[in-house]
C-alpha cells in the first residue's frame, strides 16, 4: 500500500539522494491511515539500524499511536522515539498533557504550528491579508480555528502583553511554546524571507 514500509523507505533514500547525505539526524515518520502502525515503525526501524536516521520520531499521529510506539521503543521491539512533533501552541493547548507525559519520558516534543498558522503573529486580528493563509481556500483550513472564539481572546492577550513587553506578538507566542516544560523545539513555518527575519 502507499505509505507501506517500501514505499518509506523509497522516499527518505530519495531525500538524502537530493540533499547529499548518507543520514538524516531526525526522521520524522507519519502513519497513514491503511497502513498498520507495525508496518511504519518497521521502516523505521530498519532506517535507524542501517544509519540512515540517526534519531526517529512520529508527526501527525494519533496519541494512541504515539503511546504504542513510544511503549514498542522502550522494551526494545522497535527503535527508540526520540521526538514527536505535535500542534502545540499559546492557541492551542490541548496537548499540554501529552507534552508533559512525553517529557517525562524522555521523549522530546516538536510543538507544531507554534504560531497557529501565522494566527499568533496578530495579522489577523483586524483584517486578512490578500497573500496569507486565510485568504487561501487551499491553506485557511490552517489558520481558521484561530479566528475566532477563544483563541481570539488569546490573541488579544498577547497582543497587549508585546505591546506592554515592546515586543511583537509572534515573540510572546513564541516564547510561551518555547520556555513550555518539555518542548524541545517550535515548529514554524514562515513563507517569506521577510517572515523568516522577524522570527529569528
Amino acid at each position: 500500500p502507499a505509505g507501506g514500509r517500501g514505499d518509506m523507505l523509497r522516499s527518505l533514500d530519495d531525500a538524502l539522494q537530493r540533499l547529499g547525505s548518507d543520514f538524516v539526524d531526525v526522521w520524522l515518520v507519519s502513519p497513514e491511515a491503511g497502513v498498520p502502525l507495525e508496518e511504519t515503525l518497521s521502516a523505521a526501524e530498519h532506517a535507524h539500524r542501517t544509519g540512515r536516521a540517526r534519531y526517529i520520531g512520529m508527526a501527525s499521529s494519533r496519541t494512541w499511536d504515539i503511546a504504542e510506539a513510544v511503549t514498542r521503543g522502550v522494551l526494545g521491539a522497535s527503535a527508540p522515539i526520540s521526538v514527536v512533533e505535535v500542534a502545540f501552541s499559546l492557541a492551542n493547548t490541548s496537548a499540554a498533557q501529552t507534552v508533559a507525559e512525553l517529557s517525562n519520558r524522555g521523549v522530546g516534543v516538536i510543538a507544531a504550528s507554534a504560531l497557529a498558522g501565522g494566527a499568533l503573529t496578530g495579522k489577523y486580528r483586524h483584517t486578512t491579508p490578500a497573500d496569507s493563509r486565510a485568504a487561501s481556500p487551499h491553506l485557511r483550513h490552517m489558520v481558521e480555528p484561530y479566528l475566532g472564539g477563544q483563541a481570539r481572546t488569546v490573541i488579544e492577550a498577547a497582543s497587549r502583553a508585546g505591546a506592554g513587553l515592546e515586543r511583537s506578538t509572534g515573540d510572546v507566542a513564541l516564547a510561551w511554546v518555547r520556555d513550555f516544560p518539555g518542548v524541545s523545539a517550535a515548529l514554524v513555518g514562515p513563507r517569506t524571507c521577510r517572515q523568516l527575519e522577524a522570527l529569528l
